[in-house]
């Protein structure tokens, strides 16, 4: 069903990020992926501990993303921060 759906790629992004550590090119890439899925599944579920760690790692994702870049106006944008922290 839809939420086995939203639950694999929940586990397949994570298991994405571990395997790009910080340094890694594409780890501000995993980490917004994931708080995508995170997010996506909050707007199913309502669990308070999905967009509880969608806004921590916003939190970590935000300074790893230069101003002026696409990743960071989606990253900051209406449907990014500002919705897992409102």
């Amino acid at each position: 069903g839809h939420l086995q759906d939203i639950h694999t790629a929940t586990s397949l992004f994570r298991n994405a990020l571990a395997l790009r550590p910080q340094r890694h090119p594409n780890h501000p890439l995993s980490l917004y992926n994931l708080t995508e899925v995170l997010t996506w599944r909050y707007n199913k579920k309502d669990t308070a501990a999905d967009i509880c760690e969608a806004a921590q790692l916003y939190h970590e994702l935000l300074p790893l993303c230069l101003k002026g870049t696409y990743l960071r106006s989606i990253a900051a944008g209406a449907y990014g921060v500002d919705y897992a922290i409102s």
